[in-house]
């Protein structure tokens, strides 16, 4: 297992594996430690805030969960061929705003325009757009690439009907369509890795 491991990508292929369901191991305890949460009418950020028991456990989940995004970006989406792996670009954004929501909780009044949009909004709008737009650049590239034009269309197909699903049953709250994108955000990791060591596994054969 170690020796796939380092062919693969050392930590970056680790951190690629534990990325997300470190994240919903603490969305899990969270919900478990304050009851009153309604999946339905909340927003995972409910979790963090004052208003929360030991928001620390979601906000230091998230926080976490970033900096292993950090890791997987730098140590594996990096070494990607290109181009693909300039988009390592994006998935370091996208962390690191995830990093200033776990540090900014929705109810700290602290504003980027006017009184208007705070920290904590302006930055979860920001990482959302960024880890959606990653993935639809991936799927793309993947569904132009026969080889994996299967794995493309079935990634995008996804992403397009599970967030279209829980933006309409998920309503009025934002928490269903969160877990949507964590999840579908689960399944790029996985098959990026599984995409990247295949190719890399391809080319060691051949050498």
């Amino acid at each position: 297992m170690r020796g796939f491991c380092e062919k693969c990508g050392g930590i970056g292929f680790i951190a690629g594996v534990i990325y997300q369901p470190v994240f919903f191991a603490f969305v899990a305890v969270s919900i478990y430690l304050n009851p009153w949460f309604d999946i339905r009418t909340g927003a995972l950020s409910d979790l963090g805030s004052s208003l929360a028991r030991y928001p620390w456990v979601f906000n230091g989940g998230l926080f976490i969960t970033s900096l292993i995004g950090v890791v997987f970006a730098f140590n594996f989406v990096r070494k990607l061929e290109k181009p693909l792996n300039l988009l390592w670009y994006f998935l370091l954004a996208s962390s690191l705003s995830f990093m200033m929501v776990s540090m900014f909780p929705e109810d700290a009044a602290v504003f980027v325009v006017s009184n208007y949009i705070t920290v904590h909004k302006f930055f979860t709008l920001l990482g959302f757009f960024i880890v959606s737009l990653t993935m639809l650049l991936f799927s793309i590239y993947w569904i132009k690439n026969s080889r994996w034009r299967a794995g493309g269309v079935a990634l995008l197909s996804y992403g397009i009907v599970s967030s279209s699903l829980a933006y309409y049953f998920g309503q009025p709250g934002d928490a269903i369509l969160e877990l949507a994108v964590g999840t579908l955000s689960l399944i790029w990791a996985y098959f990026t890795l599984y995409y990247h060591c295949s190719v890399r596994l391809d080319k060691n054969e051949g050498a």
